[in-house]
């Protein structure tokens, strides 16, 4: 797979977060516009993904990888809090893809 195209995806989709949980604090339809607009540039980017590595793989390390960043960006930029229970999921989400990228051979 190509990890700089996979980081790339992950980085557009960090900055689609934050730019959209400030268009929400905002209630600023550019930043909206904006928001939407790199989203469908991550969707196009996700498709060319696709061609080097399988959906079950990609999906998994997308979601988990912008879970993962999700939270760092929420906690050290928003401030936000998280509980016990949601630390619990973050670490089994990590796991998962630890077990996932595993050598199976």
């Amino acid at each position: 797979m190509h990890w700089w195209l996979f980081a790339l995806v992950l980085g557009l989709d960090t900055m689609a977060m934050y730019l959209g949980k400030q268009a929400a604090q905002q209630n600023d339809w550019r930043l909206w516009s904006i928001t939407a607009l790199i989203f469908a540039v991550m969707g196009g980017l996700f498709v060319k993904i696709l061609q080097y590595e399988t959906l079950t793989v990609i999906n998994l390390l997308w979601v988990v990888g912008a879970i993962i960043l999700g939270t760092i960006l929420g906690l050290i930029v928003f401030k936000e809090q998280i509980t016990g229970l949601q630390w619990l999921g973050l670490l089994l989400s990590i796991l998962g893809v630890i077990f996932l990228m595993w050598p199976t051979k």
